[in-house]
């Protein structure tokens, strides 16, 4: 969970989100659920996501931050649930675009 702008490869998760899904979520809707694989990177475009573990909230999430990175690189199930309150925008990125926009080869290079 850390500021999209932090991350070496900025510029080029930014021209995916150009190019990528905004979905609204309503109040009390969750956007993934604990165990559950991770295959996106969540891009907060307005609004904010509570994470929630063991029914206690552990963290909130702002515009502009993003959560699921950590499975970019390997296939791995959520160990959080993460919802929303109130209405939200939410960027979805896929793994399967970030892939196929910079290439395995050139992935290898930021990792």
């Amino acid at each position: 969970m850390i500021k999209i702008q932090n991350l070496k490869i900025y510029n080029f998760l930014n021209e995916l989100v150009k190019v990528s899904p905004i979905v609204k979520y309503k109040k009390n809707t969750i956007i993934l659920e604990n165990d559950s694989i991770i295959e996106n990177i969540y891009y907060i475009h307005s609004g904010e996501v509570k994470v929630r573990r063991e029914n206690k909230i552990v963290k909130i999430l702002n515009e502009g931050e993003i959560f699921g990175e950590i499975g970019l690189f390997n296939q791995i199930e959520s160990l959080y649930e993460y919802f929303v309150d109130y209405d939200c925008s939410i960027i979805i990125i896929s793994y399967s675009n970030i892939f196929l926009y910079l290439g395995d080869k050139y992935i290898q290079n930021f990792i």
